[in-house]
């Protein structure tokens, strides 16, 4: 039963992984870094369960945490970011890049 779940959490690690790599949309590359975040909570609590160790599961709860509050951030910084672009494409916020080529 654990080889399941590590299964299955390395197949949502790596649909995120790919999210962020293959996506072009601000809103699916966060998407994909929070599915990455809930593949490494369901490995911690995988193992917290199979050797019946709480430490896992405390750590969850601190991903869980930082994946709320990861999420109130970044919605709102999409939003003021689509509010001044009007785009969620990731190609049009070039503004930090180096424009002086010597």
């Amino acid at each position: 039963m654990l080889d399941f779940y590590i299964l299955v959490a390395l197949i949502l690690f790596f649909i995120g992984v790919l999210g962020v790599i293959l996506r072009k949309n601000i809103f699916t590359i966060f998407m994909s870094v929070e599915l990455m975040l809930n593949a490494t909570a369901l490995i911690f609590a995988t193992f917290a369960r199979q050797s019946l160790n709480l430490d896992g599961q405390v750590i969850v709860m601190l991903i869980i945490a930082i994946a709320a509050a990861e999420a109130s951030f970044g919605l709102a910084l999409i939003v003021l970011l689509y509010k001044k672009k009007q785009s969620l494409n990731i190609d049009i916020f070039d503004e930090l890049k180096d424009r002086d080529v010597s």
